[in-house]
């Protein structure tokens, strides 16, 4: 089990059933429950 702190930038590689399976900052990968993120929008292009 890992622990991030609030306010971490987590990389979203996937999802099943209200879990995001994310990248964190040090290369690490693991499930969180989406109920516990806020997604943030996509920058835009151009």
């Amino acid at each position: 089990m890992k622990t991030t702190r609030y306010s971490k930038y987590l990389v979203i590689q996937g999802n099943a059933a209200g879990w995001w399976h994310v990248q964190l900052p040090g290369g690490e990968s693991g499930w969180v429950m989406a109920a516990f993120t806020t997604p943030l929008p996509q920058p835009a292009n151009g």
